[in-house]
């Protein structure tokens, strides 16, 4: 299924839509007038909580966790091999996934450890330049694949700002 996202979290709207091929918002993430410890919270259509996304401050490494009723669901963090080369590690309920691929222009896909491939992530054909396309393709949870894909696109663009 395919899933269509604006990456501006800056936005003076109190939500970051989620949505469909055909343009029905099927998740929200709830966006915080001030972000102190960095929590957003990832609902779906009808506002019901799912996950609490939270930034792990303290660690070398742009980590997030990802949480489901309170207890820890999984967690998203940056590696960097070298100067050139970066990835992200996914710890999910269902295993471990990587994220590899070109971050900073959407173009890249999350792999089960066996190298198959779980969810694309890619700019597509978007109607609006700065929407991005997540195409889950084989995964139980399409809303924790959105949720990391979100996370990853929080991580790139914090270190963009500084």
């Amino acid at each position: 299924m395919k899933y269509i996202l604006n990456p501006r979290l800056n936005s003076t709207e109190p939500f970051l839509l989620i949505k469909d091929e055909m343009g029905d918002v099927c998740y929200q993430i709830a966006i915080p007038k001030v972000a102190i410890g960095e929590k957003f919270y990832f609902e779906d259509a009808n506002g019901n909580k799912l996950f609490k996304l939270k930034r792990k401050l303290l660690h070398v490494n742009n980590t997030f966790i990802i949480e489901r009723a309170n207890e820890y669901y999984g967690r998203v963090k940056k590696h960097v091999c070298d100067s050139l080369t970066e990835h992200f590690d996914i710890d999910t309920p269902y295993g471990e996934l990587i994220a590899k691929g070109d971050f900073d222009d959407y173009d890249f896909a999350f792999y089960y450890e066996d190298n198959n491939i779980a969810a694309k992530v890619s700019k597509g054909n978007c109607d609006r330049e700065e929407n991005y396309i997540v195409d889950v393709i084989d995964f139980n949870d399409d809303g924790f694949i959105l949720a990391c894909a979100v996370i990853i696109d929080i991580i790139v663009h914090l270190e963009e700002d500084l």
